[in-house]
């Protein structure tokens, strides 16, 4: 199993510079991927734009939006030129995640609707994939970026066998072996052969003031979703124990990649990830 970590991209405050230091320091510590998470009301930096910086300044590691929350944008068109452009200039290294989101004050933000955002991703999906395709609006990939389709929803896992190459899911390690073959039985379900790339989702702290940061973080990011704030704020990763079990659990399971998510742009966190991990120097 590979084992990816996440841009701070989405952490208020975070310098320009630590987030091109935590880039090449992703890559020197042998990270399969570098990610990106999408919020339009919050105060982090834009994902596309964010995730082109990472790849301005480094040569090897894989590059995914995990996910960006396609139907908050007014078009398809412009969004496709982007991914297609990052895909060229990064040397074919990206992968493009998508989702409909749950966050309603994006939607109102961005003058988008939300009620029918579902249907809107599907919509975009086929679009900007055959404009991938056609070399329309932009120029065709040479290798087209691979997709995702990020959510908890039985919907998603739907769109991914439809759409997709792969899902990214939130699951802990207990429930990511149900999660995991409900996707199998949709991706078979859609006459699909094989299976769709599993990739799993976490956020982690460490450090002595781990459980702080992570506690204070998550609450912010996630106060939109109420008492469930406290829940998904507990489900972050904060000892060097807690990591390596979910790495281990995960891969038993069968995960093709687990992208750890971080809590603080501080670059030594990158730094003591990778020393738990045993990933290179």
């Amino acid at each position: 199993m590979k084992t990816g970590v996440g841009l701070p991209n989405m952490i208020p405050g975070t310098p320009a510079g630590d987030l091109l230091t935590w880039a090449r320091t992703a890559e020197r510590r042998n990270f399969s991927t570098l990610s990106v998470v999408d919020r339009l009301v919050y105060g982090g930096h834009e994902p596309v734009v964010a995730l082109t910086a990472a790849a301005a300044v480094t040569t090897g590691i894989h590059l995914s939006t995990q996910v960006l929350i396609a139907p908050y944008r007014s078009a398809t068109a412009p969004l496709a030129a982007q991914l297609a452009s990052l895909q060229q200039l990064s040397g074919n290294r990206l992968s493009v995640g998508v989702s409909s989101g749950v966050r309603p004050d994006d939607y109102e933000a961005a003058g988008a609707s939300y009620h029918d955002r579902g249907r809107r991703l599907d919509k975009m999906i086929e679009e900007m994939t055959g404009m991938w395709s056609e070399g329309r609006v932009c120029a065709r990939p040479d290798v087209l970026p691979e997709l995702l389709v990020g959510g908890r929803s039985e919907a998603a896992l739907r769109r991914t066998a439809r759409y997709a190459d792969g899902v990214v899911v939130t699951n802990p390690p207990a429930s990511y072996p149900e999660r995991a073959a409900q996707a199998q039985e949709l991706w078979s379900e859609a006459g699909r052969p094989g299976g769709p790339r599993m990739v799993a989702q976490l956020y982690y702290a460490l450090g002595p003031d781990a459980d702080e940061v992570a506690s204070g973080y998550l609450h912010d990011y996630f106060a939109f979703a109420g008492p469930a704030a406290e829940f998904l704020a507990k489900g972050a990763l904060t000892s060097p124990d807690a990591i390596r079990e979910a790495r281990d659990a995960y891969a038993a399971a069968g995960c093709d990649e687990l992208v750890l998510l971080p809590c603080s742009s501080d670059p030594d966190q990158l730094e003591l990830l990778g020393d738990v991990l045993e990933l290179g120097r």
